[in-house]
């Protein structure tokens, strides 16, 4: 009977509302951008907009964390998805009548913010409707939502907005927010009312310090989960971005549509990592694996500038690939451990945590490799060689973390605590 759980009509639902969420916020947020540069011919006002719109994401995601524990998460869903059609619709409104480029600001911020409350809330709702093996099958399934959004979105996105322009595109996207909310009406999820008798900053204040006292001092290891997630995307994660435009475009030579298919690999493997992870159900005790895989993977990718320009284009789209398998389903079971190692009352805050630092984790390392490439031109290896070197570092970590967790225990995090 539990394992069918994760089909259930509730699971279902909200599987169905991260499908709009994701593929409409995906599309909006590569159009938009796409849109201001057409219209201004500024590649300096395209930046600084998609710079400016990440900002909310990054500091409203902590107080979504606090909102999906002291919220009804249905609730919090219907009312962030109709706030995004509202807020579509308004932009068509306004679209003509004040300038674009505040316009697009505030916008894509809005919706970037809309999407920092949102994502907390989801990876809150699912430990309440399941536990164990269907919680990994759950996070897999949307962790397969999402990586099929960042490889389809742009695609989508790009081919309507070449076809129809901007306009047809929002006014699709208002509907679909709308019947997502509409949806979301019908998922029942169990929530249990926090009492709160300061006022708002205050609760906020308290709240976050609560999340961060049980983090690092009530159970250390879950702050070593958190870190070991910040690891893999500031040394691999961020590797694979810079490194792979400047291995395919600079040191190879090969074209910008020979980067796309490579790129595009990155999206296939994390996809398929989601469902590898939910056909599989893979330990939570052989963590470390994957780990060892991931470590494994990276070799092709460090040691591809060594071989002639096509092999080397070849071994880098089949090392991305298979990198995103493994990290993608480390990933899965690092957040199932945190979601089980985590009261109710505070999943929520915690689960924010661990995505805000893994957010801000990957421009630091972006910025260490972007350094590091331009001082070893011809000694891309070695450069390389750093990521291949934390993964197996943190495969070997894990081992010993991991030694003696029971596979399915809702507080498997206590068991690896007292190692």
């Amino acid at each position: 009977m539990k394992t069918k759980q994760p089909l259930s009509g509730n699971f279902l639902r909200i599987v169905i509302g991260q499908i709009i969420s994701l593929f409409g916020n995906g599309i909006l947020r590569f159009a938009l951008p796409l849109y201001i540069l057409q219209q201004s011919g500024s590649a300096a006002v395209f930046g600084v907009v998609s710079a400016l719109s990440f900002v909310p994401l990054v500091v409203v995601m902590p107080i979504g964390g606090i909102v999906a524990d002291r919220t009804r998460k249905r609730d919090m869903m219907v009312v962030l998805d109709f706030l995004t059609a509202l807020l579509m619709l308004a932009f068509l409104l306004l679209l003509g009548k004040l300038a674009l480029v505040p316009l697009l600001v505030v916008t894509l911020m809005l919706l970037y913010g809309i999407s920092g409350l949102y994502q907390p809330v989801v990876q809150a709702s699912l430990p309440a409707l399941m536990e164990g093996e269907q919680l990994v099958r759950g996070n897999a399934i949307i962790s397969s939502v999402s990586a099929l959004s960042n490889l389809l979105s742009p695609v989508i996105g790009g081919f309507l907005f070449g076809l129809y322009g901007i306009v047809p595109i929002v006014a699709v996207s208002v509907v679909c927010f709308a019947a997502s909310a509409v949806l979301e009406l019908f998922i029942h999820i169990p929530y249990e009312r926090q009492t709160a008798a300061q006022g708002i900053f205050s609760l906020v204040r308290a709240d976050l310090g609560d999340s961060l006292r049980f983090v690092f001092r009530e159970k250390t290891v879950l702050a070593k989960m958190i870190a070991t997630t910040c690891i893999i995307n500031a040394f691999v994660s961020s590797l694979i971005l810079i490194g792979l435009p400047i291995l395919v475009t600079e040191r190879l030579g090969l074209s910008s549509e020979l980067y796309g298919a490579a790129t595009s690999m990155m999206a296939c493997g994390s996809l398929c990592g989601g469902v590898l992870a939910g056909v599989c159900k893979p330990k939570l005790s052989r963590i470390h694996h994957w780990f060892w895989g991931l470590a494994a993977a990276l070799v092709p990718f460090a040691l591809a500038p060594l071989f002639p320009r096509m092999v080397s284009f070849a071994l880098l789209c089949v090392s991305v690939f298979a990198v995103m398998v493994m990290a993608t389903v480390s990933s899965i079971l690092l957040m199932t451990f945190v979601q089980n190692g985590t009261p109710a009352h505070n999943v929520g805050k915690v689960m924010a945590l661990l995505m805000t630092l893994s957010i801000c984790a990957q421009p630091i390392g972006q910025a260490f490799y972007g350094f590091a490439f331009s001082h070893a031109v011809g000694q891309e290896t070695w450069v390389l060689a750093i990521g291949v070197l934390v993964a197996v570092c943190t495969a070997v970590y894990m081992g010993r973390v991991f030694s003696g967790v029971s596979d399915g225990e809702r507080e498997t995090s206590g068991a690896a605590q007292e190692k």
